[in-house]
């Protein structure tokens, strides 16, 4: 195996931004690029637009200082081998420090087109102390997913929850490690890596299945992340840990998919406006707690003409009337007395029935002078 860690100099133009980072995996321009060609400067430069999408004002400002007091290797950059160079040309995909790197070639492009660069800045980009790492076997892939995601996962400079859910689904079903450690090497509990490797198989379920995989996103990673935290919610849809992960109520999962997913109904023109989908964030997810089990909120739910929030105030409402029940089971109760079992009641036994009816009279008197 080649060294680990060599330390080299490169000139930015040497350096090719990562077109599969893994910041872009839930932006909705993302589309993975082939390793192949990821030194086309079509393929270069969409990576470059990703990249200022992802935090414009931040870049902006990294830029400035760059421009200022050219490049400063205050945080190394990390980088490995590209195999696909044309020509002699030595290349190198970076794995850690696409902005900065990004940051130096927007540089380039404005002097490029005009704009005053201080020679020494430009200097400064030409001899660029790197770490070259390898990634050829899968020790070196695993040492570069354990690099990115202490960086990443529970460093300074934290990933979505997808990004880090992805990082830990790579080490257990790609790389054979336990849970546990990859919580370990990725300084995390085992704990919230469980939670997040549980959310994450829940969401390639949804990608997996045929008429809903193609409306699944990396967005709605945040949805399974609930759905998998809510007892109510897990055991409506009969969650089952190993050795599946997945959920086992195909009916029940097919009606959470379609709230999930915009909604056209069968009978309407193709080109119609589609409703929003019904759940959109965790706090909707969270909510379902209160809506399963009651069968008139659910029927809500389960009605496409309806809303979240249709359904949700009507499990609400019905909170308000859960003495109704009793009092009609008290009623009945009272009905099956016998005439037998009066003449046995005692003074200590009436007492209830008579603290019975002096509260009724005394509600039946409120409700009489409210109306």
């Amino acid at each position: 195996m080649s060294k680990v860690g060599e330390s080299i100099e490169v000139s930015v133009d040497q350096l090719l931004l990562d077109p599969n980072n893994y910041r872009f995996l839930n932006m909705t321009d993302y589309v993975q690029a082939q390793e192949s060609r990821y030194h086309e400067a079509t393929v270069q430069t969409h990576a470059l637009d990703m990249i200022k999408k992802d935090g414009l004002e931040d870049l902006k400002a990294l830029k400035n200082s760059i421009k200022t007091n050219g490049y400063l290797p205050l945080d190394t950059l990390v980088v490995r081998q590209y195999n696909y160079s044309q020509g002699d040309k030595e290349e190198y995909v970076v794995v850690e420090g696409n902005r900065r790197v990004t940051a130096m070639k927007w540089i380039k492009e404005d002097h490029a087109r005009g704009v005053e660069v201080k020679e020494s800045v430009l200097e400064s980009f030409n001899n660029i102390s790197v770490v070259k790492i390898e990634a050829n076997s899968d020790e070196e892939k695993i040492f570069q997913l354990i690099l990115m995601g202490v960086r990443h996962v529970s460093g300074i400079k934290e990933w979505g929850g997808y990004q880090r859910a992805k990082v830990i689904l790579e080490m257990v079903d790609d790389f054979n490690h336990d849970i546990q450690n990859a919580a370990e090497k990725l300084n995390m509990t085992t704990h919230e890596a469980m939670r997040r490797y549980r959310a994450i198989k829940a969401l390639k379920q949804m990608q997996q299945d045929d008429e809903f995989g193609p409306s699944a996103t990396p967005d709605m990673y945040r949805l399974f992340h609930e759905a998998i935290s809510v007892r109510k919610v897990k055991d409506w849809l009969k969650w089952e840990n190993e050795p599946t992960f997945a959920f086992k109520n195909d009916k029940e999962l097919k009606e959470f998919y379609k709230m999930l997913v915009p909604y056209i109904p069968e009978d309407e023109e193709e080109d119609v406006e589609p409703d929003d989908p019904k759940i959109t964030t965790y706090k909707d997810v969270r909510n379902l707690r209160e809506i399963l089990g009651n069968d008139d909120a659910e029927e809500a739910l389960f009605d496409p003409d309806q809303s979240f929030s249709e359904a949700l105030a009507i499990a609400k409402a019905s909170e308000g009337t859960k003495w109704l029940p009793k009092i009609k089971s008290a009623i009945t109760a009272m009905e099956r007395i016998t005439i037998e079992e009066l003449k046995e009641l005692d003074e200590e036994n009436i007492v209830p029935l008579k603290n019975l009816k002096n509260i009724l009279d005394e509600r039946l008197d409120d409700w009489g002078k409210l109306k």
